[in-house]
């Protein structure tokens, strides 16, 4: 058994209860793509409305980030064609829904995204949060049985090499520039 399957079933095989499924399900919801994109807009048109000018070019940044990153993995995705592990793995415990292919992982690109870019653009404050939120945001994946640690670990060096790539073109443009808050 490669490592892969072996840390799968170490994850995947963890007790599962109400809440804890619960707490997967809420978590890949926020993570699904028509709702991240969905949450950039909302904030887009509030700081449209905003005395907070850098609040919707954040966004704005976010929701391109984001996007750009759906597209990648996408089509990642359709090129590489990787089974989900419970289709291949007659012993997976299935938490929810998953469909099309495993590698690399949407939820887990899109939360390295957005912990990457908090963290270099946005704010150092809560630093704990962001990268617990990226973690956790592939570990239910895995939990849930819809992707193996390595289509994780795929999305997050997919997600954070796009927030460095977002927050340095943003800066490079002068379209936003660090100051240590959102003001």
């Amino acid at each position: 058994m490669n490592f892969d399957i072996w840390l799968f079933h170490a994850i995947n095989h963890l007790p599962h209860g109400t809440f804890s499924d619960n707490a997967a399900v809420f978590l890949s919801f926020l993570g699904q793509e028509p709702i991240a994109v969905g949450i950039a807009v909302i904030f887009i048109v509030i700081g449209l409305f905003s005395a907070h000018t850098k609040l919707w070019k954040h966004s704005l940044a976010i929701a391109l980030g984001g996007a750009t990153g759906g597209f990648i993995v996408d089509v990642l995705k359709m090129w590489i064609a990787r089974p989900r592990p419970y289709e291949v793995l007659s012993d997976a415990y299935l938490v929810g829904e998953a469909g099309g292919a495993s590698f690399p992982s949407w939820h887990s690109a899109w939360y390295a995204f957005l912990a990457g870019y908090m963290l270099l653009q946005v704010t150092n404050r809560h630093r704990f949060f962001w990268v617990g939120l990226a973690f956790l945001g592939g570990f239910v994946r895995v939990y849930q049985g819809f992707h193996y640690p390595s289509d994780i670990v795929g999305g997050w060096v997919i997600g954070a090499l796009l927030a460095w790539l977002t927050a340095f073109l943003f800066s490079s443009f002068n379209v936003l520039r660090y100051n240590g808050n959102i003001t």
